[in-house]
C-alpha cells in the first residue's frame, strides 16, 4: 500500500481521533471603581506617586496617575529590564546566531572549570549558579565606566553559589555574561543589538540601557530606562506573539520559550518573592512565569523591578498592565498581589485568547496558515452539546471569522470549535480571529499568519506521542506493529501541502525520508493531508522514533513518533 487513504475501520478511527477527541468582552467597559480605590490606597504609601496603564485587546481601558508622578515619565526600570534582554537573546536565537543550549564558553574562553558547562539558557533563567543580587557579585555590575567584556571576565572569576543547573538564584551576574556572549556572537555591542532588534522596530524612542548615562557596560539585568508608552509597545508585541504593526519582531516559538518555565524544576534558593514571603514563581527568559495553564502554557507573566516598575501580561483576560514608578525605598511590589486580585474581581476571564487558537494536530498556539485545521479553545463558543459539521460557515449557531472571512467549521461546542483557516489570509502578517455564538461575539484576538504551519496528528489526539500512521500492509503503526525500514508509512498532518503551498520534507529519526505523496485524502476533512514516505534504511529502530515535517522553512515539533523495526 503506497499513496492513497487507509480504508474501512482504520479510516473511521483516524478521522474520529483527529478531530473529535478534544472535542467576554474586548476592550469593553468595566466598573473599575474598586481598582481606583485600591491604587489610591497604595499611593498613600508611595509619596513619589506612580501611573497605571491597562490595555485590553489593543484598546486602552485605564490610564491614571497617582500622586505627583507625571504621565509617561522616563524612569529607571531596574529588573523590568530583564524582559527586554530576554527579547534580544531570543531574536538572536531566531536568527540562528545563538542557541539557548550553547555553552557560554563557546564564545567566552574565560568561562572555564565548572563554569565551562553553563548554557545561555541557564544564564537567562538564573540557574547558572552565580550568587544573587545582594550584595553584587562584583562591583563591575554597577560601574558604567567599565566595559561589558571586562565585567564578564571579572564575573567569570566569581565562585559559584551552586553547581550549574541545580538551583534557581536570582542574580545579575548571569545575564551580564549572557550579554557579552551576545556581543561576541553577533559582532555588535549590546546597545546596538537592543536598538536594532527591539527598540527601533517597536518605535521605542525613550528606552535605552543608559540609566547612568552612555556606557560600554550596560547592566543587562537592570540598566534600562523607559516610559509606560514605550514599555506598552513591547508588551503589545509579546501579546501579539511577536508581531507589531504588521512586522515580525520575534517568532511565535521564541515567544513560547520566553514565557514558559526554563528553570527545569530546580530548587528555588533565592528569589525576591521568597523575601516577600509570597508564592514561589518560576522563571522564563527574562520574566516571571506566574500561572501556567493545564497545557503548561503561561497565563500570567511579569518582570517586576526593585524600584517598583511593574509590567504584567494576563493572557487569561487579554490584559497588558504597567505600573510606572521609581522608588526603591517604597516600591509597588507589596501591593502587587492585591492588584492582581482586584483585576480578577472586576475583569472576567476572556471567552477567547490568542493562546486559544491552536493547530488542531499539535495544539500549539502559533501562527495560522491557509487551509490549516485549527482547534479554538475558550468558553461560550458554541452549543453545550457539541455538533459536528462538514465545512459550512455556520454550525450550531457558531461562526468563526478571520479578518471577517468566515471559516468552514467541522465541530462547534461550548469550549472548543474546529475550523479550517480560509485561504484568503494568505500573504497577511496577522489576522483578527473572532468567534460568534448566537450573535454574541468573543474578543477579536490577533494571531500571526504563516505560509505553512505543519503539524502531524497523534493517534490519540493528544498532540504528542504515537503518530496516526498506517504501515504499508494497512495496519495501524504501533509498538506492536512497527514499520519495516524501506517500507512506506503514511502519516496525516495539517498546515502543509495546501493547494498554494510548496513541497515538504520529512525526517524519521533525524534521517531524511523520501516523500512520494502529500495532499488531501478522500474521506477526511479539507485541511487534513496524507503523507506517504519511505522509512530510510539508516533510521535506527525503536518504538518511539521522532518524525518531523517541514514545509517552507517551518517545522513541526519533534513530539510525534512512529515505531520502526
Amino acid at each position: 500500500m503506497t499513496a492513497g487513504a487507509p480504508e474501512g475501520k482504520h479510516m473511521r478511527r483516524l478521522a474520529l481521533s483527529f478531530l473529535l477527541a478534544g472535542a467576554a468582552a474586548w476592550g469593553q467597559e468595566y466598573d473599575l471603581t474598586p481598582l481606583d480605590r485600591y491604587l489610591a490606597q497604595a499611593a498613600r504609601s508611595i509619596p513619589s506617586g506612580f501611573e497605571v496603564a491597562i490595555v485590553q485587546n489593543g484598546k486602552e481601558i485605564y490610564w491614571k496617575q497617582f500622586g505627583p508622578w507625571p504621565k509617561d515619565n522616563q524612569a529607571k526600570i531596574a529588573s523590568a529590564t530583564k524582559w527586554f534582554s530576554g527579547a534580544v537573546i531570543m531574536s538572536l536565537v531566531d536568527d540562528g546566531i545563538l542557541s539557548l543550549d550553547d555553552r557560554a564558553s563557546k564564545y567566552l574562553p574565560y568561562m572555564s572549570g565548572e563554569k565551562a558547562e553553563i548554557t545561555i539558557r541557564q544564564l537567562m533563567a538564573h540557574t547558572a549558579g552565580f550568587p544573587g543580587e545582594f550584595p553584587l557579585a562584583d562591583p563591575c555590575l554597577g560601574d558604567a565606566s567599565d566595559t561589558l567584556d571586562r565585567c564578564a571576565q571579572a564575573l567569570a572569576r566569581v565562585p559559584l553559589q551552586a553547581p550549574p543547573g541545580t538551583a534557581f538564584i536570582y542574580a545579575g551576574a548571569d545575564m551580564q555574561i549572557a550579554g557579552r556572549v551576545a556581543e561576541v556572537a553577533s559582532g555588535k555591542d549590546w546597545s546596538t543589538l537592543f536598538r536594532e532588534r527591539i527598540a527601533e522596530p517597536l518605535g521605542m524612542t525613550a528606552t535605552d540601557y543608559e540609566y547612568e548615562g552612555p556606557t560600554r557596560n550596560p547592566r543587562i539585568s537592570g540598566g534600562a530606562r523607559s516610559t509606560v508608552s514605550d514599555y506598552m509597545k513591547f508588551l503589545t508585541m509579546i501579546r501579539q506573539r511577536g508581531i507589531y504593526n504588521g512586522r515580525r519582531i520575534l517568532s511565535s516559538r521564541a515567544i513560547d520559550v520566553m514565557l514558559s518555565d526554563q528553570t527545569g524544576g530546580v530548587p528555588i534558593v533565592e528569589s525576591p518573592f521568597q523575601r516577600q514571603d509570597t508564592v514561589e514563581y518560576r522563571y522564563g527568559i527574562g520574566n516571571w512565569v506566574e500561572n501556567p495553564d493545564q497545557f503548561g502554557r503561561t497565563l500570567e507573566n511579569s518582570s517586576i523591578g526593585l524600584a517598583g516598575w511593574t509590567p504584567l501580561i494576563d493572557a487569561g483576560r487579554n490584559l497588558q498592565l504597567i505600573v510606572g514608578m521609581q522608588n526603591a525605598l517604597r516600591p509597588f511590589q507589596p501591593f502587587y498581589p492585591g492588584l492582581k486580585e482586584v483585576l480578577k474581581a472586576v475583569i472576567p476571564e476572556a471567552a477567547l485568547t490568542p493562546l486559544g487558537v491552536t493547530n488542531a494536530a499539535s495544539y500549539e498556539a502559533g501562527p495560522v496558515a491557509p487551509h490549516e485545521v485549527v482547534a479554538v479553545f475558550g468558553s461560550n463558543l458554541g452549543p453545550e452539546q457539541g455538533v459536528s459539521g462538514s465545512g459550512d460557515d455556520s454550525l450550531g449557531g457558531t461562526r468563526v471569522t478571520f479578518d471577517g472571512t468566515p471559516a468552514p467549521l467541522l465541530y462547534a461546542g461550548a469550549r472548543q470549535v474546529i475550523a479550517i483557516v480560509p485561504a484568503a489570509i494568505a500573504g497577511k502578517s496577522s489576522v483578527q480571529v473572532e468567534v460568534q455564538y448566537n450573535g454574541t461575539a468573543s474578543p477579536a484576538v490577533m494571531v500571526p499568519v504563516a505560509g505553512t504551519w505543519p503539524a502531524l496528528f497523534a493517534a490519540d489526539a493528544t498532540g504528542k506521542g504515537q503518530a496516526a500512521a498506517v504501515n504499508q500492509d494497512g495496519a495501524l503503526n504501533s509498538g506492536a506493529n512497527p514499520a519495516p525500514r524501506g517500507s512506506v508509512v503514511q502519516l496525516f498532518a495539517t498546515g502543509a501541502c495546501s493547494p498554494d503551498s510548496g513541497s515538504v520534507s520529512l525526517t524519521i529519526g533525524g534521517v531524511r525520508a523520501p516523500v512520494s505523496f502529500c495532499g488531501p485524502v478522500q474521506g477526511l476533512p479539507a485541511g487534513v493531508v496524507q503523507i506517504a514516505a519511505t522509512v530510510p534504511s539508516e533510521t535506527a529502530p525503536g518504538d518511539a522514533v521522532p518524525v518531523v515535517l517541514e514545509a517552507e522553512g517551518n517545522a513541526s515539533l519533534p513530539i510525534i513518533t512512529v515505531s520502526i523495526q
